[in-house]
């Protein structure tokens, strides 16, 4: 797996060049495979940490306590190369978070429904046997929710408290500097581009095909039958949004170096109708990721949030904003056998070669211009 990654093509192409993208996703990445040692500890504890280890080692104390007092300061540096990745150091608060939650959600689902439930008698020989007092219906299950969510914010506040401070701190330099962008503004400017969604499935879809092809189709013809309703309601729902949010950037248009250039050319702009065509295709493939993920479904929705306010705000169409979550998304795909490795690494190794040639042995001149171009991701 790691090999593969090591070879995506947009993160190989650009590694040979002087761009933020390969330090802003190591940073990223390594912030996350701290945080989910720390999240492992967690979850193999239960509420038991240390009480049930014979000795502790070096190795013990190094994924204890290493990750869960320094890893929040790889968080923000990954800030500082790249502001958008104060997404992705919330993207790990929030796994932190639900780690912990969702252990213990369903005995306070079940204690309330038994609060809500129970006749008066019960309750008080329930409150017998526990030797604990109740001033009535409202007051017991008050004392319950009071319990039960004092607990979980003593365990979750050392946890996420490195996380806020740096939420906070970031939150003190947009109001400082006016605003996200330290460049140029003029360029950089926010923008609600919801179709940004589809194409980052399109763009995953397409670097996932091998992927998609060996898996087969059951999985997701199996999901799309169980939510029918879903389904169809998305694809509504996105041709609307299509028809009334589709955002062009200026440089998207004028800019011929890039892919992004003539695949808008080439499919979007075909009789101005391609763009409506390639709709359920994006379901699709959103379905397909939804089957083929190791998350639950508030994991995937929360992962979901984390994208959109990544890309949603972005005018520009532009592939390298999905590095990160492309990377966050294949390491949670389950398809992790020999063949679908080896079959996106030959796909990967053909898009690098094809494009590095482009790169190298065909520049070109832009028109009015005198400087050598290069066409290039």
């Amino acid at each position: 797996m790691a090999y593969t990654l090591t070879l995506f093509p947009l993160n190989y192409f650009f590694s040979f060049l002087y761009y933020t993208d390969q330090l802003s996703t190591f940073l990223v990445l390594m912030m996350s495979y701290l945080a989910s040692k720390d999240r492992i500890i967690l979850s193999a504890a239960s509420g038991k940490l240390l009480k049930e280890m014979q000795s502790v080692d070096f190795e013990t104390l190094w994924n204890f306590l290493f990750p869960h007092f320094y890893f929040p300061l790889i968080g923000a540096y990954a800030v500082f190369t790249r502001q958008t990745n104060i997404i992705w150091v919330m993207w790990m608060a929030f796994q932190l978070t639900w780690d912990i939650l969702h252990l213990d959600l369903p005995k306070w689902v079940k204690l309330v429904l038994l609060k809500t439930t129970q006749s008066p008698k019960e309750k008080v020989r329930t409150s017998s046997k526990n030797k604990t007092r109740t001033t009535g219906n409202e007051m017991s299950l008050l004392e319950a929710n009071v319990l039960f969510w004092s607990k979980c914010v003593v365990r979750i506040a050392p946890k996420v408290t490195p996380y806020a401070v740096i939420v906070l701190c970031f939150v003190l330099f947009v109001i400082t500097n006016g605003g996200i962008v330290v460049g140029d503004r003029l360029a950089h400017q926010a923008s609600v581009n919801f179709p940004q969604l589809f194409y980052f499935a399109f763009f995953a879809g397409f670097m996932l095909c091998p992927v998609m092809i060996l898996s087969g189709p059951a999985a997701t013809v199996a999901k799309i039958k169980k939510h029918r309703s879903l389904f169809f309601s998305l694809i509504g729902m996105a041709l609307v949004v299509v028809y009334i949010n589709t955002v062009v950037h200026p440089y998207l248009l004028a800019d011929n170096r890039h892919y992004t250039f003539y695949v808008w050319k080439r499919f979007y702009e075909w009789y101005g109708i391609s763009r409506f065509l390639l709709v359920p295709c994006y379901v699709i493939i959103w379905f397909w990721i939804w089957a083929c993920v190791q998350w639950d479904p508030v994991v995937f929705l929360g992962f979901l949030t984390c994208l959109a306010a990544t890309v949603v705000p972005q005018k520009l169409l532009e592939y390298r904003y999905f590095i990160i979550p492309f990377y966050i998304l294949r390491m949670e795909i389950k398809h992790t056998e020999w063949k679908y490795l080896i079959s996106e690494c030959l796909f990967y190794t053909i898009l690098n070669i094809f494009t590095i040639y482009q790169f190298i042995m065909n520049p070109f001149v832009l028109e009015g211009k005198t400087e050598i171009s290069r066409f290039m991701w």
